[in-house]
This record gives C-alpha cells, structure tokens and sequence, in this order.
C-alpha cells in the first residue's frame, strides 16, 4: 500500500457484515482513525433485525498521509489493539535546526536520540548542547547514545576510499558488539516515540539505517522504522 504527500487516495468500497464480530470490526475502525491512518465514510445498508440492529454497512476509507513518510500499515493483535510503534530516523544535513524540529513535532516525536559517536558540528545549532537546549524547547527529549555512532577508524577510511560495502561490514561489526546499548534503545522506543539522528540526508547511505533495522528486529515485529526527510 502507497501513499503520497498531499494526496488522498480513495479504496474500493468494502461491504462488512456486522452480523458477527461486529464490536472487533467497530474497534478495529475506531483504532485506525485515532491512529491517523485512515479516515472514512460510511453509509448503512440493509434491513434492521429482530434486536433492530443494522446487518451490514459500507465505507470508503480514504487512506490520509500525516507524515513527509509513508506510514507502514499496523500489525493488530487480539481485540483488534495495534501492537506496533514507529521507530523514526532523520538527517540534518542540508537543513535547519528550526526545520528538523519542525518535522519531529509533526510526527509526534518525544525523543531525540543522537547516535553519533561525538556529537559535534560545524553547523551551527548541531552540537550536543544546542541540540539539548533547542529540544527542550521544543517539548522534547533530546538523548546522546555513543556507544551506537560510527568509531573514528570506519569514519576517516570510508572518506579516503568510499568503500561503502567495507564501511557497511565495519560497522555491522561493531553494532554486533552493542547489545547493552541496542537494549536500552528498543526499550524506550517502545515506550516513547523515538527518532534518531545523524547527518546524511539519505538514510540508507548513513549507519542509522543499520541501527534502526537492528532495533527492529530485536523487538520481534514491534517497531515499524519510518525514514523522515525534511527537505
């Protein structure tokens, strides 16, 4: 299922019986407006029973996009209760410290978590402090976990010969060593809406990529990774 900023994509009209299991139908509904994933209209149909309920109605969902990033459909669980939490990443390259703060209001962000291994930058408003001070502003959390940034060696040899697939395998490597730090991650992710932060743009050429897949699986299905762009 595809889904694109500013656009409202309509679904075929689904005819559902409320004969059976008519309160995990209604539940179901009501979980996925809350949600923001889908909004929708509904118009009753059929004839009133004995206990002058409805049989059946119809709706057009209307699958809304609140985030610059597809939102994955949700995993349910018994009852019809969503199981899952969105475990963001984000890169400041190329933007403000205004627009990245921006993007994590709207997203319902509570934490950043900053997983480079020092966090500093030439860019001003970047470093740990500013960073710090600019989240609690905003409402939020701000957090600096070393332990899953890129070591010095695999940063500075990725410069000199942009080995990309020995940069991967070098810092594979060394996340295979984080369990303890990888832990605590998963652990607040899915308690409070997390995102992590480094500097490239494209999160597939950043070493985020990898942690968040990590945390992923160590959450065995829990955690859902959205990918936000502020550009």
């Amino acid at each position: 299922m595809h889904c694109f900023v500013g656009r409202r994509v309509s679904l075929p009209r689904l005819h559902i019986s409320l004969s059976r299991n008519a309160p995990e139908v209604v539940g179901l509904i009501d979980a996925l407006t809350r949600s923001r994933i889908v909004s929708y209209s509904a118009v009753r149909s059929g004839s009133e029973g004995a206990g002058g309920q409805l049989d059946s109605f119809s709706s057009s969902p209307v699958i809304s996009c609140v985030s610059p990033t597809v939102r994955p459909f949700p995993r349910l669980g018994p009852g019809g209760i969503i199981h899952t939490v969105e475990l963001y990443t984000i890169g400041y390259e190329g933007i403000s410290q205004e627009a990245l703060f921006e993007t994590l209001l709207q997203n319902g962000v509570q934490v950043l978590i900053d997983i480079r291994e020092l966090p500093l930058s030439r860019r001003p408003g970047f470093s740990k402090s500013k960073l710090a001070g600019a989240a609690l502003s905003y409402g939020l959390k701000y957090d600096h976990i070393r332990a899953l940034g890129t070591p010095r060696d695999i940063r500075y040899r990725r410069k000199i010969d942009h080995d990309y697939e020995a940069f991967k395998q070098g810092f594979l490597a060394h996340l295979a060593e984080q369990d303890k730090a990888m832990e605590a991650l998963v652990a607040r992710a899915l308690t409070e809406r997390c995102c992590l932060l480094c500097y490239e743009g494209v999160a597939e050429e950043c070493h985020r990529w990898f942690v968040a897949e990590r945390a992923k699986g160590m959450s065995a299905g829990r955690l859902t990774v959205v990918h936000l762009s502020a550009g």
